[in-house]
């Protein structure tokens, strides 16, 4: 797709006029409008392909088997001290079926992966008497449901991703005035790192000590890993 310099010139100034009528209807932080402004200009500037030709394999001199790697010892509470679990429960299970998170979904008899998630981080910390924090990135789909699933005595501790407008394919401009939230859309799993220092969790954490985050992707696909498992 070409678009002319004039034209990127032009919708930018279009979604800059946007997120100036947004904000005064929806909470739309700065730091999510700059998220958005900064893929909006990536999609206008970069290519729309993947050039595999440019990829690379990692020099074997900087990979460690994991066979190769020291056993660790669990009783460096200073390694445990220094870390913090989060996972990412942005996801709806709509495509099977379900119009709640994908971590409800009830996976081995009343248990869902977000019970089994909580249980796993649960047995960590009393089996290695730590007390590793387990945060969930939530999207706007999600947190609202997950909150009350949760209940207001949970240890475990929630923050939110960013929301993004959808764009038409036509126009290149965002969507407006369907009175939904499907004119909205989470980012990806790639912005944890901008919704950690956006919502204050990262200094919050940093000034906490912590310096160590295991991160769990695919909204608990992966509901069986633990820290160092």
């Amino acid at each position: 797709m070409h678009i002319s310099a004039e034209k990127k010139v032009e919708l930018l100034e279009k979604l800059d006029e946007f997120f100036r009528r947004t904000d005064k209807a929806v909470t739309v932080s700065g730091p999510e409008a700059n998220v958005f402004r900064q893929l909006y200009r990536q999609f206008l500037e970069e290519k729309h392909y993947i050039d595999w030709n440019s990829w690379k394999f990692i020099a074997e001199g900087v990979q460690r088997n994991h066979d190769d790697l020291s056993p660790f010892d669990f009783k460096r509470k200073d390694v445990l001290d220094r870390l913090v679990v989060v996972k990412l429960n942005g996801g709806l299970g709509t495509t099977m079926g379900c119009n709640k998170p994908k971590s409800f979904i009830k996976i081995k008899g009343d248990l869902s992966f977000l019970d089994i998630a909580r249980q796993q981080h649960e047995a960590f910390n009393k089996t290695h008497d730590s007390k590793v924090p387990l945060f969930l990135m939530n999207s706007f789909y999600t947190d609202q449901q997950t909150k009350s699933e949760l209940g207001p005595h949970s240890d475990v501790r929630t923050f939110c991703q960013s929301r993004c407008p959808r764009i038409w394919a036509d126009s290149l401009l965002p969507v407006e005035d369907t009175g939904t939230d499907q004119e909205w859309y989470p980012p990806g799993h790639g912005n944890i790192f901008q919704a950690l220092g956006a919502t204050g969790v990262l200094d919050e954490l940093l000034n906490q000590g912590t310096v160590e985050v295991d991160v769990s992707d695919k909204n608990f696909d992966a509901v069986a890993f633990v820290p160092f498992g």
